[in-house]
């Protein structure tokens, strides 16, 4: 829900923006001769409008995703989308300025592009490199970070542990890189499953749901694997622990 959060954040800045001109960046340092050169109606206007498009492509982008089980995708949404419209936003909005020349607003603009691209791909190995953890409580187990899943504990229909991480012979949708393997996988012996592995090696938890969903998870600490399998457990209430 974070990635709805920030798009509601996006339309919410369109509207300050054309109520209040002074929070656009550069202008408000203007000197009065300067500002006079802009066109603030037009400008302001123009970012509102600019930013309701990439709030609400965020938040139409993250339920349509979600919708057809690209979570990584969904996920992403404030990436692409400020992909998508901040180049255009930003190169958009010199035409109202007065001050700029049209060479240097085309040079000013590639360079934004440029990046942009640099700190999204940034931001994508950032994030898809985090480890992500498992939190259980009385009735939830929740695993974050890319590819976070929220499965009730009475949805659970069996959990075990795997000493050896079964073969993911093909990738659907996901992120891999050296032992990371997030995403949805075929798996050698158990079909679809959601991946959440942060080492090539065992243990991992294989958790099957009442739905049909399977998921594997594991640390790159075998031993906190085995900590958190044993805590689920006895939070499903399994007498043997």
């Amino acid at each position: 829900m974070l990635t709805v959060i920030i798009g509601v954040v996006f339309i919410a800045l369109g509207f300050l923006v054309r109520v209040f001109p002074n929070l656009i960046a550069g202008y408000s340092t203007m000197t009065a001769a300067q500002k006079a050169k802009v066109d603030i109606n037009g400008l302001s206007t123009f970012m509102r409008n600019g930013f309701i498009a990439m709030g609400a492509l965020t938040i139409a982008g993250y339920y349509l995703f979600m919708m057809l089980n690209l979570e990584v995708v969904a996920e992403m949404m404030v990436l692409v989308s400020a992909f998508l419209a901040l180049p255009y936003i930003l190169i958009g909005a010199r035409r109202f300025d007065g001050n700029r020349a049209q060479g240097d607003a085309k040079s000013s603009g590639t360079r934004i592009v440029y990046t942009l691209i640099a700190v999204a791909v940034a931001v994508l190995l950032f994030y898809g490199l985090k480890p992500s953890d498992i939190e259980v409580n009385e009735t939830l187990l929740r695993i974050t970070g890319m590819y976070s899943e929220e499965v009730l504990l009475t949805d659970i229909e069996t959990v075990e542990l795997l000493e050896a991480a079964p073969s993911l012979l093909v990738r659907t949708n996901g992120f891999s890189l050296g032992s990371i393997n997030k995403g949805y996988y075929k798996v050698d012996g158990l079909g679809k499953c959601k991946v959440i592995l942060q080492s090539a090696n065992g243990p991992c938890m294989l958790i099957k749901t009442k739905s049909g969903k399977c998921i594997l998870f594991g640390y790159k600490d075998a031993n906190k694997t085995r900590v958190n399998y044993t805590t689920l457990r006895v939070y499903l209430g399994d007498d043997d622990y």
